[in-house]
């Protein structure tokens, strides 16, 4: 199968302007599946007992993911005969109707996420990259590529039908909030990208994004990322003397954590989250709320909830780990260190401008406070501080520098 990261530009293409017509209908279309797609939410369905959940997400979201892709793959599949007047396309095999995936009534299982963990999404990404930047912008795109590409898409999003399906099978709620969450993110990516590769065929400028208001992978990644550090932060920070805390407060301690969790799962970002964070943050939020109801007066039990929380907030780090971050990250620091290295160099010789050169170098290299509680503090301090000059620059340009070192990626 092709892969999103195989997807070459070749050799100049003229399409006529059918192509240019055709496309005000399949923008609309697309832009209708796009809307759906966005307002489908699951997080409403974690804190319910599994039977209840798998119901309704069988009657509304999952369902309505499902429909949504199956639209997309027909979409996809019109594509060559609608932009590009080829109706000698192969059909391709009609998409099993809803009403089949729908079927069984057993009794449901909460189950646990088990991601597909490929890399699909950041592979549209860099093929959406490769598309409108400059130097790919420049060059017109083969038709048999762009046919290739559609088939690609409609692929990848066969298989998102498969899994959820046998999600819905096993009644697993899950599984079903996990494979929902993913074709979701995956069919709004493969819109973009098989609506951005007709733009370019139909005449539409070159460079120009399908949907540029939905973000790239990195992006999200990011904002997941602070959120989780933000939440780390805040947990650390509510329960640092839970040992010597009289036990009359622990119920108030107990409710900060059950607040700053609430806070997340009312934020945007908390659909951007990976299935695993999400059903590790309801575990968590399920015996917070099991405590405050029913056991006040279990002060051990609360006690050794609150730890459970701190090792909880604790781990929470490991979101550096992620490839996409670990790969943006590595870049950041390069450049951070290059840029206070040749900053260096300015000031030993003369200091014009170095305060806002040294500004925009810590604003760039602020990504990684994540990465180090002590390059964060010394950020914290620093953006808020005094314009410096003389020495006093340069000592602070190298405190960043050593700072910056110490960063492993």
């Amino acid at each position: 199968m092709q892969s999103a990261r195989e997807i070459p530009m070749q050799t100049p293409t003229e399409v006529g302007g059918a192509a240019a017509e055709s496309m005000e209908y399949v923008l609309s279309m697309a832009k209708r599946l796009a809307d759906k797609l966005r307002v489908i939410d699951f997080r409403n369905y974690e804190p319910l007992g599994a039977d209840a959940a798998v119901t309704f997400m069988s009657r509304s979201a999952a369902r309505q993911v499902h429909q949504s892709i199956v639209e997309t793959i027909r979409l996809l599949a019109s594509l060559p005969v609608l932009i590009l007047g080829d109706s000698s396309a192969p059909a391709e095999a009609p998409v099993e109707d809803d009403d089949a995936w729908l079927g069984g009534d057993d009794l449901a299982t909460a189950g646990t996420p088990s991601p597909l963990h490929d890399r699909i999404v950041e592979e549209i990404d860099a093929a959406l990259t490769r598309l409108t930047e400059s130097d790919g912008a420049e060059r017109s795109l083969d038709r048999d590529v762009a046919v290739s590409t559609w088939k690609m898409l409609a692929s990848q999003l066969r298989n998102c039908c498969d899994r959820l399906k046998a999600a819905r099978r096993a009644r697993s709620k899950w599984a079903l909030i996990t494979e929902g969450e993913d074709g979701r993110r995956k069919a709004l990516k493969a819109l973009q990208l098989g609506m951005t590769t007709a733009m370019r065929l139909a005449g539409y400028p070159a460079g120009v994004l399908a949907f540029p208001e939905d973000p790239a992978e990195l992006q999200v990644a990011l904002q997941v990322r602070e959120a989780l550090i933000s939440l780390r932060r805040d947990l650390l920070n509510v329960t640092a003397e839970v040992e010597q805390s009289p036990d009359h407060e622990l119920n108030i301690t107990a409710r900060d954590v059950r607040i700053r969790i609430l806070e997340l799962f009312l934020s945007p970002v908390y659909r951007d989250l990976r299935a695993a964070d999400r059903y590790a943050l309801q575990e968590l939020r399920a015996r917070v709320d099991a405590w405050l109801a029913t056991s006040w007066d279990d002060t051990e039990a609360a006690r050794r909830l609150l730890s459970d929380v701190r090792a909880f907030a604790g781990m929470l780090d490991q979101v550096n780990n992620r490839e996409l971050l670990v790969t943006h990250d590595r870049r950041v620091l390069i450049r951070s260190l290059e840029a206070v290295d040749d900053l260096v160099s300015t000031l030993a010789t003369t200091r014009k401008d170095g305060w806002l050169r040294y500004l925009r170098i810590l604003r760039d290299a602020a990504i990684l406070r994540s990465r180090s509680e002590a390059f964060a503090r010394f950020l914290a301090t620093e953006l808020e501080s005094s314009m410096q000059s003389g020495n006093a620059l340069l000592r602070s340009v190298n405190e960043a520098r050593e700072l910056l070192a110490a960063i492993r990626v």
